[in-house]
């Protein structure tokens, strides 16, 4: 039977094409029992068959002791420094897609590993792990601490350190739902060499993930039966290197499977990688953290520091944009100014040319014009204070006996000291000068020794509105 036509194809050859770029990350695949290295993609080599890189076997036990092997295999195969990945096969993590009673626990990344504990069948202090939150659920993976904890730290020491330590299937993964075509719910079987990975995706994310052995084609219809059943009808398959016989026995079962465009897994890998590298793209799944973030947890969260780098690069560049705005405006209104004051200079010393330095000059000038006073003060308003007491005078009543020896006028106030024949001749004059326009307060009487009394007024001469009131 012939594959039916995807409607997503051709958008994996036109992604492809988008990355072909030069490669820089190096990737360690490792198993609990093996490793192999694999290198960046040669520019020369793009077209050829690859060779798979050698498997190196060693006692699982012995894994923190594969570090100098490993060192020395980078540098035979030419690396020189660039970011290194660590890629784990499948059997050597656990996944388990679990549910949480609030989504506000999927950002509580120390109470999910407790959660999963009950999951699977590992302590909680046995490993680290990583997830992909979903609405009330998440798919969560791990690994033990030991002994991969041995393998980071001797290849820190070897200036190795891994910039991310991820499943393999689900960096295959990050590059399959990359493309913007890619159906945002779907699922997926992915064959690579004798094994098989199942995804179900959900928002562009993986829900599910299983992993099975290709030899076993059980496996395979149980696991899409079940998933068929729980996704429903509406949800399509995407396969991936399966012949056409196991597709046909998919169909049968009624799984409508669609083989996607040719996508070799380590060219996914790499693209990945590549992109994670760069700061293109965050892994799915990053178990560098936690234990195993190392004595150089930096290393962990390049990317992001490289985005750090960038906005602080670009903050730098806005900051430098707007001084240099900010000093021509500067530079501007200082010529302005310079010529305002050379303006004001040669009016007012019209026989002097302007100085080089005018500003100075013009305070100098300043400063000789105040004298030895100090600075110019305003002059005092209103009336003299011989107007005061002309106006006093008359004001005073000529029709009553009286003295007045004292009269002290101070700026708009009076003072007036005097005697009387009595306290109503006191009122009497007081009301005269409030008559003619000064604010008098209540005489001030006391009787003398022999005859009459001694008499005081205070006031002071209206304002030019009171006055004109009074008028």
């Amino acid at each position: 039977m012939a594959n039916t036509a995807s409607p997503w194809k051709g958008a994996t050859s036109r992604m492809a094409r988008r990355t072909r770029r030069t490669k820089r990350a190096w990737l360690l695949l490792l198993e609990p029992d093996a490793w192999q290295l694999l290198p960046p993609q040669a520019e020369s080599g793009e077209g050829k068959a690859e060779e798979m890189p050698s498997r190196n076997e060693f006692p699982p036990e012995s894994l923190p002791e594969q570090a100098p092997a490993i060192h020395e295999a980078l540098l035979a195969a030419g690396w020189r420094g660039a970011p290194l990945a660590v890629g784990l096969a499948a059997n050597f993590c656990l996944a388990a897609t679990v549910n949480v009673p609030a989504p506000a626990m999927l950002r509580k990344r120390q109470a999910m590993r407790f959660h999963l504990e009950g999951w699977i069948p590992w302590s909680a202090e046995d490993f680290v792990a990583d997830l992909v939150p979903h609405q009330n659920s998440a798919l969560m993976v791990a690994v033990r601490v030991e002994p991969l904890r041995g393998l980071l730290k001797e290849l820190e020491q070897r200036d190795a350190a891994p910039i991310v330590v991820a499943p393999l299937a689900l960096l295959a993964l990050d590059r399959h739902v990359t493309p913007r075509e890619t159906p945002p719910h779907h699922a997926l079987l992915w064959k690579h060499g004798a094994e098989i990975e199942g995804f179900v995706v959900r928002d562009g994310r993986p829900l599910v993930w299983r992993h099975l052995d290709a030899e076993l084609s059980g496996d395979l219809s149980q696991f899409c039966s079940i998933d068929a059943l729980e996704q429903g009808s509406g949800i399509p398959w995407i396969t991936r290197g399966l012949d056409e016989q196991t597709l046909d026995r998919l169909r049968d079962r009624g799984i409508d499977v669609v083989a996607a465009d040719e996508l070799a897994w380590n060219d996914a890998l790499r693209d990945s990688i590549d992109a994670i590298a760069i700061g293109e793209r965050e892994p799915l799944i990053d178990l560098r953290r936690d234990e195993l973030a190392g004595e150089r947890p930096v290393q962990a969260v390049a990317p992001q520091l490289r985005r750090v780098k960038v906005a602080a690069l670009l903050a730098a560049l806005a900051v430098c944009g707007a001084l240099w705005m900010r000093g021509d405006q500067y530079a501007a209104s200082s010529i302005d100014l310079r010529q305002r004051l050379t303006a004001t200079f040669e009016a007012t010393f019209l026989k002097e040319p302007p100085p080089e330095r005018i500003l100075p000059a013009i305070r100098q000038a300043h400063a000789l014009l105040q004298g030895l006073r100090g600075p110019v003060k305003e002059l005092p308003t209103g009336p003299s204070g011989d107007q005061v007491l002309q106006q006093l005078l008359a004001a005073l009543p000529s029709d009553m006996r009286y003295r007045v020896p004292e009269i002290r006028i101070e700026g708009s106030g009076i003072y007036l000291g005097g005697e009387v024949r009595s306290n109503a001749d006191a009122d009497q004059i007081a009301v005269a000068l409030r008559s003619a326009g000064f604010e008098v307060d209540s005489p001030r009487t006391q009787r003398l020794a022999e005859q009459g009394f001694a008499v005081r007024l205070a006031g002071q001469k209206a304002s030019s509105a009171q006055e004109g009131g009074v008028k």
